[in-house]
């Protein structure tokens, strides 16, 4: 997630840049739909990976550690991961 994020960045970067280029030759909207959608595609990546990294941190810190909460929290929160990860895999389609 982390990866495709960073891609987006990259995307919204470039089209950006081209646009920029576009501007000083008086066609600066060539690029304006595109640099819209890349915007919206970056913002949902990025809150993608944030969100992904937080429960895999939950994961690791409290449900796997050797030292933690009880074992019915564990479970309760390692089904509220699986849960959580599930939207998120359902949002991204």
């Amino acid at each position: 997630m982390e990866r495709q994020a960073y891609g987006a960045i990259s995307r919204c970067f470039n089209l950006e840049q081209q646009m920029e280029r576009a501007k000083k030759k008086k066609k600066g909207n060539t690029f304006s739909t595109a640099l819209v959608k890349a915007r919206t595609e970056e913002m949902i990546a990025i809150e993608l990976a944030d969100e992904v990294q937080i429960l895999t941190d939950w994961l690791h810190n409290d449900v796997f550690a050797l030292a933690g909460p009880s074992h019915a929290t564990r479970l309760e929160l390692y089904d509220f991961i699986v849960d959580s990860l599930y939207q998120l895999v359902s949002l991204k389609k």
